[in-house]
């Protein structure tokens, strides 16, 4: 399911780079002021270990902005989208952003002016796709630092695939038809992205992916790789 929520301001916002730690906060807000979505996590209470709920990811602002200095300036009209694998989860977020008709962001609150909601899919076993956030895949070592891969790594696919088997267990109760075949097409680029006082490393890439149906369609909700919570790892096809 995809969501996008557009959003109406009445004066510029000023929007600082690294953002998504906060924008992340701003969909959280929403969600935990509806009762119908502390009744969802009241379900889970009896599934410690199920994190199904963080199971979604966003993109970034979308509209017409200026830069000055490091911050983005946007005028009285933008948007973003949020996709989920979890039809319940999905309809909460869209029925509190409806019911609420605004929307924390940044130090402002503002109206949300349209929320439309999709069903896209890909079609197919395999495709071409693109970044439209940077992806994040990662191992935690034994000392406690974090080794992150590239999509040149021989490593990256299985850490993609560990990922992948957790997530989809967890949100669809069961393993995944397939895993996810991951070659990539171009030289990645280096994302360095500041989440609260951590620096992240992330990679715009394109990418062939192959998998079950079902797969893709996970992936392609839920994001490739790592944090997507945090808004990493959405992608397009090509």
């Amino acid at each position: 399911m995809q969501i996008v929520v557009s959003i109406r301001n009445s004066r510029p916002l000023r929007v600082p780079q690294n953002y998504n730690y906060r924008m992340m906060n701003s969909i959280y807000d929403v969600l935990l002021a509806d009762e119908g979505y502390m009744e969802y996590l009241k379900r889970l209470e009896n599934r410690p270990k199920d994190d199904k709920y963080r199971y979604f990811t966003f993109s970034p602002l979308k509209g017409g902005y200026r830069m000055e200095n490091d911050v983005m300036i946007f005028g009285d009209a933008f948007y973003f989208e949020v996709r989920t694998p979890s039809a319940e989860f999905g309809n909460i977020l869209k029925d509190a952003l409806f019911e609420q008709g605004k929307i924390h962001l940044f130090d402002s609150t503002l109206e949300v002016r349209m929320v439309k909601v999709y069903e896209r899919h890909i079609v197919g076993k395999s495709a071409e796709i693109r970044s439209v956030t940077p992806v994040v895949v990662y191992e935690t070592l034994s000392d406690g630092k974090i080794e992150y891969f590239s999509p040149d790594s021989l490593l990256f696919r299985k850490m993609v695939n560990d990922d992948l088997n957790r997530k989809f267990l967890g949100a669809m109760g069961y393993e995944p038809p397939s895993d996810v075949i991951v070659d990539s097409l171009i030289k990645p680029e280096k994302v360095m992205s500041k989440i609260v006082e951590n620096w992240v490393t992330g990679y715009n890439c394109r990418l062939r992916i192959s998998a079950h149906p079902q797969v893709m369609d996970f992936l392609y909700n839920t994001g490739i790789g790592e944090r997507n919570y945090l808004g990493f790892g959405m992608f397009e096809k090509i």
